[in-house]
């Protein structure tokens, strides 16, 4: 009885001081690790509608006195709901800013972030990707990285960190797809941002080690038609993934063109496997100079052809300054290729994550009144209380006049009928 009793109290003291220690443990834990450190805290989203119905991302642009807007990713964004309002389609939403988002405009498409053959972390820890290094991915999956041509350094996107992946490889899109397209899914976005498809081999992408042995995929050259027919299998494959989801989703490219035009037969091909495109060359080159001459028709054209199609153009305005003659530029393009499916996102460069709404985009021209047209060497489209004129030449300017009417300028200025437009410039003319 008495060693009964003994191994009891034993047993009674090692319980309390088992207890005290995972106690001290967990309050420490708070100290060190507090919540919201590392990783964000996301709130429950909104119901995700399980009706397998493919979501839409027409944008009817055709409203009096409205220029249709985008957002370039969330991340600089405190009040979520208070902005969702202002525009129609979010590239990169921040999974924590859903909920706030949906609240502020249950109509908004919003975009889940992924580059389309790099290493993006997880859902959750989109750091991880940064982290996860050579050793890393050698001893997770050696056959999915992606090499030079020298056969040992990985065809990294430029300076960034993350490991390249062989996106033609169907393993790696299934990997994608559990990462990162289902949660987005079940988390209520409306789509994938698929970052980073360049038609051009620009950092020179090679092959892959399969079972040790080296297996070349593309050429290495930036003019390579085995990394264009790569680009379209992942395409092809990844969207018909996403349409099949419980909660399916969109896939909506970032294409960089680089020397592939526009109207070739391969960019029409393209456009057949995504539900949109955004642009962020747009007009302006990724903030490093105009598109113009033949270069800037076939985009205009192709631009056109997208929405045709029923499917939205996310046009991106990278300028050096914010001025009015960048605004013109870029807003004047935007009008003259507008077919009632377009957006538009302007800011300095790659100065994303914030509410870039700027004056100009109250102006009221109202409806398209027309095709565009040229005459007097440049691009013009009527608008039901305005008119665009742009000139896309690279080296001449053009003085040319109005056929009638009074017009003011952006600023609410009275504006000539005769006027002249320097290379890669427009005028916006407004009923008075």
């Amino acid at each position: 009885m008495f060693r009964y009793k003994l191994h009891k109290f034993r047993f009674l003291i090692i319980t309390v001081f088992v207890a005290v220690i995972i106690l001290a443990l967990f309050q420490w834990s708070l100290h060190s690790f507090p919540f919201g450190q590392g990783r964000p805290i996301i709130p429950t989203p909104p119901p995700v509608n399980q009706s397998n119905i493919i979501p839409t991302t027409t944008v009817d642009i055709n409203t009096p006195g409205s220029i249709h807007l985008f957002l370039n990713f969330t991340y600089n964004i405190a009040n979520p709901a208070t902005i969702a309002k202002y525009y129609d389609f979010i590239w990169g939403a921040q999974p924590e800013h859903v909920a706030s988002l949906r609240a502020g405009n249950p109509n908004l498409l919003l975009s889940y972030y992924v580059p389309f053959y790099r290493d993006d972390g997880t859902f959750e820890n989109y750091d991880l990707g940064s982290q996860q290094g050579l050793d890393y991915w050698h001893s997770f999956h050696s056959d999915w990285i992606l090499y030079k041509c020298d056969r040992s350094t990985p065809a990294y996107y430029g300076d960034n960190p993350r490991m390249p992946l062989d996106f033609t490889n169907s393993a790696v899109i299934d990997w994608q797809l559990q990462t990162y397209a289902i949660p987005a899914s079940e988390h209520g976005y409306g789509a994938i941002a698929a970052d980073n498809v360049d038609l051009i081999n620009t950092y020179g992408a090679c092959g892959v080690y399969r079972n040790g042995k080296w297996v070349q995929l593309f050429s290495g050259q930036s003019d390579d038609p085995r990394w264009r027919d790569g680009i379209l299998k992942w395409l092809t494959q990844m969207q018909n993934a996403l349409h099949q989801l419980a909660h399916p989703l969109l896939l909506i490219p970032n294409v960089g063109f680089g020397s592939t035009s526009p109207s070739s037969s391969f960019v029409q091909q393209l456009t057949s496997h995504v539900d949109a495109i955004a642009d962020e060359g747009g007009f302006t080159n990724y903030g490093d100079g105009y598109l113009t001459g033949t270069d800037w028709s076939q985009k205009v054209q192709y631009i056109q052809k997208v929405q045709k199609l029923g499917k939205s153009y996310y046009l991106v305005g990278e300028v050096p300054s914010i001025t009015s003659a960048e605004m013109q530029w870029s807003l004047g393009t935007y009008l003259l290729c507008n077919e009632g499916h377009i957006a538009i996102f302007i800011s300095h460069p790659q100065d994303y994550g914030n509410d870039t709404r700027y004056p100009t985009y109250n102006i009221s021209i109202g409806e398209p009144a027309g095709d565009m047209y040229k005459a007097q060497g440049i691009y013009w489209r009527d608008y039901s209380s305005g008119l665009v004129a742009v000139n896309p030449s690279g080296e001449n300017s053009y003085t040319v006049t109005t056929s009638s009417g009074k017009y003011v300028d952006i600023n609410g200025k009275s504006a000539s009928r005769r006027f002249t437009l320097s290379p890669h410039s427009a005028m916006i003319l407004l009923n008075p």
